[in-house]
């Protein structure tokens, strides 16, 4: 990823149409990408890095984030994903591949709890390919933490993919 965003600059100084055909294909790859990304089993078969992708780009192509990275690994303090919102409000986002059957507990959602006020964020969304038991859904409510399963992410990057290819 880096070595295409320095690859791009380079080519924007020396020849910017082709710089724009790059950014344009480069965009195409990655509404493909977000389109093919239809069912838990596809999500499930990512690396986590690349499900972490995923997650990012369906949350800035939504309009959730204007600006997001993934910093997702080892020493991320529990954010896999930081933003901000078009309010400029910091946002961190927590992505769990979990098997089918298995669900996110409260453990998990105190953990993350912690996390949004290590990073001093304003808000925080927990995406997991599972769902999530009864007492972590009530906790995150209580904590106004934001809550996606593994059937809303399909949902969502189904939405996605069909406003992007409207556009």
């Amino acid at each position: 990823m880096m070595s295409s965003a320095i690859s791009t600059i380079r080519a924007s100084v020396t020849n910017p149409i082709a710089a724009r055909q790059q950014v344009l294909e480069e965009e195409r790859k990655e509404r493909e990408r977000l389109a093919y990304m239809d069912s838990i089993g596809k999500l499930l078969a990512l690396s986590p890095r690349e499900f972490e992708e995923v997650i990012r780009s369906l949350f800035v192509g939504l309009g959730v984030l204007q600006d997001a990275s993934v910093v997702g690994g080892s020493g991320d303090r529990g954010a896999d994903i930081i933003g901000t919102n078009h309010s400029g409000e910091k946002i961190i986002i927590q992505c769990k591949r979990y098997a089918p059957g298995s669900r996110v507990g409260t453990p998990d959602i105190q953990r993350f709890i912690g996390a949004i006020h290590i990073h001093k964020a304003a808000r925080g969304i927990f995406v997991a390919t599972c769902s999530f038991s009864g007492p972590a859904e009530a906790l995150a409510e209580e904590h106004h933490v934001g809550l996606a399963d593994g059937e809303r992410c399909v949902r969502l990057l189904q939405r996605l993919s069909e406003q992007q290819q409207q556009h």
